[in-house]
């Protein structure tokens, strides 16, 4: 099991179901700069494998749009097979749809109510 904490976030490793856990801290700012070291903590703590993602985001957080862009690259997520969002707060939900509906990333992207919803989603996008 592998966690860390970053300025924005607690991340953990569950190597066994390949899915990373994200909870978002209270009033992380997602600047270019925190989200540009954000993702080297990832891509160091998923050692290069495929992953699914797990964001707990109930703690609203800020994102610039230049960090919001970058997140939606397919170099920046290529190893990210699916995002599920829970228990997300209103705001970050329209960050959420924004960045689904608007900049398209290469990969699914849903929100649920519910951790077990989210991750049982997030398992049948390995098949």
């Amino acid at each position: 099991m592998n966690s860390t904490l970053t300025s924005v976030s607690e991340l953990y490793f569950d190597e066994a179901n390949s899915i990373l856990h994200i909870r978002m801290l209270p009033g992380a700012d997602m600047s270019m700069e925190n989200t540009k070291k954000h993702y080297d903590v990832i891509h160091k703590l998923t050692g290069g494998k495929k992953y699914l993602a797990l964001v707990d985001s109930h703690e609203y957080f800020t994102m610039d749009s230049d960090a919001l862009q970058f997140t939606s690259q397919r170099e920046t997520i290529a190893n990210r097979i699916a995002t599920a969002h829970y228990n997300s707060s209103f705001g970050n939900k329209l960050t959420i749809d924004f960045f689904r509906n608007v900049l398209k990333p290469h990969i699914p992207v849903q929100v649920f109510r519910s951790k077990q919803e989210a991750e049982e989603w997030l398992l049948s996008q390995l098949k």
